[in-house]
């Protein structure tokens, strides 16, 4: 199996010039360091075995870099940080959250 990238995911200001071959073996170690609370469970399982249900639809991005995945409907962000080897696959996984925005009422 392989993650799924949307075909706008390496657009302009969605991606940092990373490969699909870079993100999806940053993606793959978020198994490591997923903060159970902020996402699914089985999300977990499908990032480290690569699985076609996930969907890639923003590479690396922002100031704060992540890359936006959809899985069963929901939008989570895999946070990362730079590492020391830097460039432009240069990062590790802190966290992954769900992107779900919340209403105040």
């Amino acid at each position: 199996m392989a993650f799924n990238f949307d075909n706008n995911w390496n657009g302009p200001n969605n991606n940092n010039g990373a490969s699909k071959e870079e993100v999806t073996t940053i993606l793959k170690t978020a198994k490591t360091r997923f903060n159970v609370a902020t996402g699914d469970a089985g999300l977990v399982d499908c990032l480290s075995k690569e699985s076609d249900q996930v969907t890639v639809e923003k590479g690396i991005h922002d100031k704060g870099p992540h890359i936006k995945v959809t899985y069963l409907g929901g939008t989570y962000h895999v946070d990362l940080v730079v590492t020391a080897a830097g460039g432009r696959a240069g990062y590790r996984v802190t966290k992954v959250t769900s992107d779900k925005v919340v209403k105040k009422f």
